[in-house]
Parts: C-alpha cells; structure tokens; sequence
C-alpha cells in the first residue's frame, strides 16, 4: 500500500522525527534513492505499510487469538530490509 493511498482529503499533517542516527539516514537515503522516490515519500510509503501489517495482526487475533502460536515471523514481516 502506498501512502498517496490513505489521502483522502486535502488536509495533510506534518510529522517531524529528531534524533535519527546517521547510519539509518544514509540507509533511508539510499533505500528511497534507489526506487525513485524522495527520502519524504518513501519513509511515509514505508509507515503505511507498517500500519496496514499492523492491522492485519489485529484482525486475524481478534478472529482467532489462539491463532498467535501458528503465527510465523514470515507470515508477519513480508518485506524486510536484507541489509
């Protein structure tokens, strides 16, 4: 899911985020450069995507909380970063 899909007015909210270790930045950086896509779009991209893994989980445990111990980490994290 890509973040442009969750406007849905003209109103946007800014988020700043501090104290970003240099290393992670120049990841970032790279990781947005290499797509396309400006440092801005990208991280916004990626917290989509979390959001929406995020609420995947909520409703398959509430439909089934036992479900939690057939639960693989791949079936949670799709798209991790192999760096």
């Amino acid at each position: 899911m890509r973040a442009s899909e969750f406007v849905e007015c003209d109103e946007m909210a800014q988020l700043q985020i501090r104290d970003v270790p240099s290393d992670l930045h120049r990841k970032l950086r790279a990781r947005a450069a290499n797509i396309g896509q400006s440092l801005s779009e990208y991280v916004l991209d990626e917290l989509a995507r979390s959001i929406e893994r995020s609420e995947e989980l909520d409703r398959l445990l509430e439909s089934d909380p036992a479900a939690t111990a057939d639960i693989a980490v791949s079936d949670v994290v799709t798209d991790a970063p192999t760096d």
